[in-house]
């Protein structure tokens, strides 16, 4: 049967492929898919480690730091006389020992004074090695802070920021004039000793007392 010459044929009618279809159909995909697979267990592995790697370093530095107050506690125990360094002072037994103690005092100054000095530096090591320690978690950056708050838990960001503000009371009680101390005098004296960050965080208590 003929068809007249002005009758047009529909075209065929192709279905279209989907990306999923065209990408499962597609061998590069299955060529590649192994190295992705590789490179996605490794990411997983990469921050298991990195994980690992922060609470090994949080264990061991906290321990160094007890480590180093026990040291100081130490001290203070073999040599009551030490407690100076935060405002305490000797009081005799008896007002028959008063003399006695009071000439005592006065004989021993200057050995007691080097003791005294002695055992701040040591303070003063300490509380720089914990402010590096909170330095490094970033919580003296804001750049650092973003970043540690977004690579670790809550709970661990929780009892990171309750172990700094312990030791943040304590260096602030420690700096202080109370009672006569002279922490903050020696300090004062020998600052460039130390980081010139440490020193702009010891001079924030100074400010807010």
């Amino acid at each position: 049967q003929i068809q007249p010459a002005n009758m047009q044929t529909s075209p065929v009618q192709v279905a279209p492929v989907g990306f999923w279809e065209s990408l499962w159909a597609s061998p590069k995909f299955w060529q590649v898919l192994p190295s992705l697979i590789t490179a996605f267990m490794a990411l997983i592995v990469g921050l298991i480690l990195l994980n690992f790697n922060h609470w090994s370093t949080r264990r061991s530095a906290r321990q160094d730091h007890i480590r180093m107050l026990m040291d100081i506690d130490n001290r203070l125990i073999d040599r009551p006389y030490l407690w100076a360094i935060y405002g305490h002072t000797l009081t005799p037994s008896s007002e028959d020992k008063k003399k006695e103690l009071e000439q005592l005092m006065t004989v021993t100054a200057d050995y007691r004074t080097l003791q005294e000095d002695a055992l701040m530096y040591a303070c003063f090591n300490m509380f720089e090695a914990v402010y590096d320690f909170h330095r490094h978690l970033g919580f003296f950056s804001w750049h650092k802070r973003i970043v540690s708050r977004l690579m670790f838990w809550s709970d661990r960001r929780k009892a990171d920021q309750e172990y700094k503000d312990s030791w943040d009371r304590f260096a602030k009680d420690f700096f202080s004039a109370d009672g006569g101390r002279r922490s903050w005098e020696l300090f004062q004296r020998q600052r460039n000793l130390y980081s010139a960050s440490f020193q702009r965080w010891v001079e924030d208590f100074r400010k807010h007392q």
